[in-house]
């Protein structure tokens, strides 16, 4: 998640924004690389089991939202290149895929793949939350419902702003990566057959 320059009374971004100052502080070139939303979370916890029991995906998105889905791999590529560049060292890089999608288009892109009809649900922050504290009720030591809170927050937050929305041209010349369009993730990973 993007880790804004200034504190919106969000615990995870204000955690993440400490931790960049502890590490920034030991002298370390720490360069961040901070996605906005991963593809690979449509396959993972709350929303597979929609999207494999009814052909359905949810995310906590309004249908208006401009997002910028990136894969794990292209992480990871974009960590590696980091790497190479100790000269960055101090900059932080909001970073997204290639193509920049609604809701309603990236339903319409994994249905053509995955070649069988999808829909796809505005899922409310409040039923968001609910799903969250649902799979994490069996973690042992976590406060679920602070966590929980956080979470509303957060996403109250994300839904209102355009973070999600990323322009990757600046950060693909001081990182040249090939980044994975939203088709070829979906080629690359299939149809998840069961919950």
């Amino acid at each position: 998640m993007p880790v804004p320059e200034t504190s919106k009374d969000v615990k995870a971004q204000d955690d993440r924004r400490e931790m960049l100052k502890l590490l920034r502080e030991t002298g370390l070139p720490v360069i961040s690389i901070q996605p906005v939303v991963f593809l690979d979370n449509l396959l993972e916890g709350w929303a597979r089991p929609p999207l494999v029991e009814r052909n359905t995906i949810v995310y906590c998105h309004q249908e208006t939202l401009d997002v910028s889905w990136i894969c794990h791999h292209d992480i990871a590529q974009l960590m590696i290149a980091a790497m190479h560049h100790p000269e960055l060292a101090g900059r932080n890089f909001p970073v997204g895929g290639p193509d920049t999608v609604r809701l309603p288009e990236l339903t319409e892109k994994l249905s053509r793949v995955w070649n069988r009809p999808l829909k796809y649900e505005s899922q409310s922050v409040d039923d968001f939350c609910e799903k969250i504290s649902e799979a994490m009720k069996h973690r042992a030591g976590l406060d679920i419902d602070v966590i929980v809170r956080q979470m509303r927050k957060a996403y109250t937050y994300y839904r209102e702003s355009d973070e999600f929305n990323v322009d990757m041209m600046e950060v693909l010349k001081l990182l040249p990566v090939n980044l994975t369009p939203i088709e070829e993730w979906a080629k690359m990973r299939g149809f998840p057959t069961n919950v």
